[in-house]
């Protein structure tokens, strides 16, 4: 009975919040709080508006927004929501905001455009003006002499006519974007701007903030004009779409109308230097239909140091861009976790300013952003076939690696652009050089060892592909033209290969393997010394000698070792788990070898110098091996070694001239008088003795 008593006594309480119109306290707590309520009807939501004063109709169809609302606020509309079949959903959280950290720092030089490798990059490309890059943002200035001819123009606005919607949709006279929050406050004796009705909104998405404007000039600032700053895309242009306040504040869903503004308009990037902790609904169907129209979406992961990027940064198909420093390391205010793609510049970055200047406004992911959508503009001026998924995996697996993160990237558009993949619907990939392509050896290790990737192969036409000329498979041995150093590329790096057959043999490659490319895809891959016969994975110490076709020996951790062999530690070189993991493991590389065709045993010492082994069973007594100690090699590898004949039972070291006679592994004194004694390095000799 008191179960159902106050059962009765909560759904009376029910009813009656449900007759009251909402009330609303304006607490400082809930000041950036907005509420959106999607209704069924534009009849039900227009009811919810005039019975709560503090509502307003949204521009999006059936959406009413709610302002400054409070926790037990948001909680009492979810129980109307219970009660109220007119309802699809309620959602609450912060507005989207700007993602910048103002300074008063300014800087007379772009550090981050050297970052990227710009320059190289626009020996490539500098793209092309029927590129267009939205910016929705706190708008553009229009007439900033950097950006005043890079302001997109709507062709299908140019009748002239005023108050006139030419292109029909649903916006008069938008020639140059849009501006969806004008009136954003509360006007007195202004009818349109009083509460309960949707926001004026105009065609002129003018900067009142300054954001806009500096974020425009990064990504696509009017270059090689003898004026102010360069842009990563010299030649698009740019869609000014205003959704932020002179507070650098804005609603989510006047985001998701520019994005579908943007996406309608089949607008190749959209930059959003903007972001909020919580995942709006209309933000994430209008990035979606963007995806869908094929517009790349790029936006700040934020700033606020949090393992939680912003939406809609964190949205699948969306680019979420972090920041770094000029020296590389991430920067310290920028969010992390799912949904960080990529990163680029953020601190220190000079670029336009509102008012017609130019300096270094801040720092912030804000920042990153447009590097990343100029990128992205260039990279579809050359790939137009890619997608936007295609081109995030091609940033990142091209990327140059964030100090002390190994999988996250910082832009490198200067590969981004020159490394191009192509291949038709039945063909090989092959990788493009100028006029000339490569077959890709259909490998992982390939895939691995060049740093490409599958997901950003471009399909093209046989037409297409038949312009250019095949030039062979690559595997692994390139060089810049036909002479010149021949260098091995692994883990994105490049190890200058020791001329000789040996090195050849060694590795399994042969000369006709070596293929000539441009000095500059060379140049893409960073130098990392010359390859040896030793190598190391990228995670362990372990050692490995190369021989034979690609086979690998450990290596006994011992100095003892190194002299035998005549290696040093410095040649050992660092190649990728991958690579190490491809090649045949033939066991530990001791100190008796014989050849692959050829059963005669050498014992190896003083610098790789050999000893013939005598036959008999006493040698592996006195010596202490026996036949698991024995290495097969490469009869080359074996020819390569200097010959110091017969291994006596005397020896002594290449220094002292003390003499010892060996019995059973150990080294005793002994004056040989006429017999053979064989001259170890001083190493082997005082570690045979102590014994």
């Amino acid at each position: 009975m008191k179960l159902k008593f106050f059962l009765l006594i909560f759904f009376i309480l029910a009813i009656v919040l449900l007759a009251l119109p909402l009330a609303v306290s304006a607490s400082s707590d809930s000041s950036d709080q907005i509420t959106l309520i999607k209704f069924k009807t534009n009849e039900a939501r227009d009811n919810f508006v005039k019975s709560n004063s503090n509502s307003e109709v949204s521009k999006i169809d059936r959406i009413a927004r709610v302002e400054k609302v409070n926790f037990l606020e948001d909680k009492w509309l979810r129980v109307k929501n219970v009660f109220n079949r007119d309802i699809d959903y309620i959602e609450t959280g912060q507005k989207v905001k700007i993602n910048a950290i103002p300074n008063d720092t300014y800087y007379s030089s772009q550090r981050g455009l050297s970052k990227i490798k710009a320059i190289s990059a626009w020996n490539i490309t500098t793209g092309n003006s029927n590129q267009v890059i939205a910016i929705i943002d706190t708008g553009v200035q229009l007439d900033h002499p950097d950006l005043n001819t890079k302001i997109w123009q709507n062709e299908g606005e140019t009748s002239g006519e005023p108050d006139v919607d030419d292109d029909d949709n649903g916006l008069v006279d938008d020639e140059q974007g849009w501006d969806w929050v004008t009136c954003e406050s509360y006007i007195p004796n202004t009818p349109d701007c009083q509460p309960g009705h949707s926001k004026i909104e105009d065609n002129d998405p003018s900067d009142e903030h300054g954001h806009g404007t500096s974020v425009a000039g990064i990504a696509a600032a009017n270059t090689n004009n003898s004026v102010g700053v360069a842009g990563v895309n010299w030649q698009a242009k740019i869609m000014p779409l205003r959704v932020l306040n002179q507070e650098g504040e804005g609603m989510p869903d006047d985001v998701a109308l520019a994005i579908n503004y943007a996406a309608d308009f089949e607008v190749g990037v959209v930059n959003m230097s903007l972001g909020t902790p919580d995942n709006f609904s209309v933000m994430r169907d209008a990035a979606a239909y963007a995806y869908d129209h094929g517009t790349v979406l790029v936006a700040a992961t934020g700033n606020d140091s949090a393992q939680s990027v912003d939406y809609p940064a964190r949205y699948d198909h969306v680019i979420g861009v972090g920041s770094i420093s000029s020296n590389g390391y991430l920067s310290t205010f920028t969010n992390t976790g799912v949904g960080l793609d990529i990163t680029a510049p953020g601190e220190n970055i000079y670029t336009t300013h509102l008012g017609s200047v130019y300096g270094g406004w801040g720092q912030g992911t804000s920042y990153s952003s447009p590097f990343v959508a100029g990128a992205a503009s260039l990279i579809l001026d050359s790939q137009p076939n890619l997608n936007a998924d295609q081109i995030n995996a091609k940033m990142k697996a091209l990327g140059d690696s964030v100090a002390g993160f190994h999988n996250l990237k910082y832009l490198n558009l200067w590969k981004a652009l020159k490394i191009k993949l192509i291949k038709t619907t039945t063909s090989h990939t092959y990788l493009v050089d100028g006029t000339k392509m490569y077959a890709l050896w259909p490998s992982n290790v390939f895939w691995q060892r060049f740093g490409f990737s599958s997901s950003y192969v471009e399909t093209v036409s046989l037409a297409t592909l038949n312009n250019f000329t095949n030039k062979g498979w690559l595997k692994g041995l390139i060089r810049a033209g036909s002479s010149g150093s021949v260098y091995y590329i692994d883990y994105n790096r490049r190890y200058k290969v020791w001329p000789s057959t040996i090195f050849y043999k060694r590795w399994g490659f042969s000369s006709s393997d070596v293929l000539n490319v441009s000095s500059s895809l060379l140049s893409c891959y960073n130098n990392a010394g010359w390859l040896s016969g030793i190598v190391k994975g990228e995670t362990s110490n372990q050692a490995y000698y190369i021989d034979r076709g690609g086979r690998k020996y450990a290596i006994w951790s011992s100095s003892v070792f190194w002299e035998r062999w005549g290696f040093r530690y410095t040649d050992a070189v660092r190649i990728s788990n991958a690579q190490l993991a491809y090649m045949t493991n033939a066991g530990r590389l001791n100190g008796l070898v014989r050849s692959q065709s050829n059963s005669q045993l050498y014992y190896i010492d003083n610098g790789g110098a050999k000893y013939r082994v005598p036959f008999g069973s006493s040698f592996w007594s006195n010596w202490n091996f026996n036949l698991s100690d024995v290495s097969t090699i490469s009869n080359e590898q074996l020819a390569y070694m200097q010959n110091r004949g017969d291994l006596s039972l005397f020896a002594r070291g290449n220094i002292l001239s003390a003499v010892c006679k060996m019995r059973q592994g150990r080294c005793f004194s002994a004056n040989p008088s006429t017999n053979s004694v064989s001259t170890l390095t001083q190493g082997q000799f005082d570690y045979l003795r102590r014994l």
